[in-house]
C-alpha cells in the first residue's frame, strides 16, 4: 500500500482534500504537523501523525522517510502562529528529500 505524506494536513485543503480522499482510496497516510497533539483531534482515526515543521529540513528528513509521494498543502503565508511560509517550506522539503 502506497504512503503519502502530507504537509498541511490540518487545513481545509489538506485536511478535506489530500487526507480524507486519501485514504478513502486505502492510501496509507502520514499527516505532519506543528503541534501533534492537535492534529491527532482533527484528523480522521488511521493517520499517522508526526510532529515536525515544515521549515526545516532536519525534521523533514525522518518524516519523509518511506513515503512514496509528498502532497505539500501548507498555506503560502505565515499563519499567524509563529509558523513558516510556504517559501520556507519548499526548500526545507527538498533538502529533506536529498535534492
Amino acid at each position: 500500500m502506497p504512503t503519502v505524506l502530507v504537509i498541511g494536513s490540518t487545513g481545509q485543503v489538506g485536511r478535506v482534500v489530500v487526507v480524507e480522499e486519501a485514504l478513502g482510496r486505502g492510501v496509507t497516510v502520514r499527516a505532519q504537523s506543528r503541534n501533534a497533539a492537535r492534529a491527532r483531534r482533527s484528523l480522521p482515526g488511521g493517520v499517522e501523525v508526526v510532529e515536525a515543521s515544515p521549515s526545516s529540513a532536519d525534521d523533514l528528513r525522518s518524516v519523509v522517510a518511506g513515503v512514496d509521494a509528498v502532497v505539500l498543502t501548507h498555506g503560502g503565508d505565515m499563519d499567524g502562529e509563529g509558523g513558516s511560509s510556504f517559501y520556507a517550506a519548499i526548500p526545507a522539503l527538498l533538502d529533506a528529500l536529498g535534492g
